[in-house]
């Protein structure tokens, strides 16, 4: 029974790491925004190496210890842990609003100046902000080859994904539309009211920063109790049984369960975005219309 349960488990596991590697293609709207759109994968290489790793570790820990059970979990572990206890993609994000907020400021005194908006735009390529560069190097060589200056804004958009960009991009798409006075007022309120928005943000992730050192300590203090009781005492020999190891697999899974939703309660809200695939192909048919 150990044996046929140990070979099931091998071919169980076995077709999982085929799938992980090979199954999960990307599948997305091809109008998704670019930075967030893999070209094959979404699994990064580093989890593809320390998934690997990991399977090999339990493959060692497996046939030193005789634990089966020990073989799925360490890999699981491995990429799982890293990913619950990680910091948060919101700070990186807070940094790009920040970076927003200073080239909307760069981009409001160039065009106090009395440029264009098209050569204003460009005009910013001279100390734009490290956390949006390419996006900006982007938005400024799609302008420099004469594409029109509307779909360059809406796939710049794109680049951002963020609520707070389409509002500065709809601003200036409609002053690319309208060509009036008015615009570097309406770009001083609008990096303001950025730079507020970045404040309220870094003030809530400081907020969740919190219950995420808890779950860190918890599960510390959790593995090295476990680790111990597995190393210097006999507490855990009735798992060493057959019949009592997929429980462990079990209570192994319930926990990083637990720690998945105290992650999920420490996330950042993500507010919809109200420029999508509708808005680029209006612009393009307008445009259609226009050049007819």
């Amino acid at each position: 029974m150990y044996t046929f349960t140990a070979v099931g488990l091998v071919i169980l596991f076995a077709a999982g790491i085929w799938f992980f590697f090979n199954g999960l293609r990307d599948r997305r709207d091809l109008t998704a925004p670019s930075r967030n759109r893999t070209p094959h994968t979404r699994i990064p290489r580093q989890t593809k190496i320390l998934f690997t790793l990991g399977t090999a570790v339990g493959l060692i820990a497996w046939l030193v210890s005789g634990w089966f059970v020990l073989f799925p979990i360490i890999p699981i572990a491995a990429v799982g842990v890293p990913y619950l206890l990680g910091t948060s993609a919101a700070a990186e994000d807070i940094d790009r609003l920040n970076a927003l907020e200073e080239w909307v400021r760069n981009l409001t005194g160039v065009l106090a100046a009395g440029s264009g908006l098209e050569q204003a735009i460009i005009a910013t390529h001279r100390g734009m902000p490290e956390a949006l560069r390419p996006e900006i190097t982007s938005l400024i060589t799609r302008l420099r080859g004469n594409v029109h200056i509307d779909e360059a804004l809406l796939k710049f958009a794109d680049d951002l994904d963020d609520s707070t960009g389409d509002y500065v991009v709809g601003a200036l798409r409609q002053a690319a539309r309208l060509r009036g006075s008015g615009l570097t007022a309406a770009l001083k309120r609008l990096s303001e009211s950025v730079a507020e928005n970045v404040r309220n943000r870094r003030t809530s992730e400081a907020e969740r920063e919190g219950p995420r050192t808890t779950a860190r300590w918890v599960t510390v203090i959790t593995v090295t109790l476990i680790s111990g009781l597995f190393l210097f005492t006999s507490y855990m020999d009735p798992y060493k049984q057959p019949l009592f190891q997929p429980v462990l697999f079990l209570e192994f899974i319930g926990f990083g369960l637990v720690l998945g939703w105290m992650r999920r309660y420490t996330l950042p809200i993500k507010y919809p975005r109200f420029i999508g695939t509708h808005d680029r192909d209006a612009a393009k048919n307008a445009r259609t219309r226009s050049a007819a």
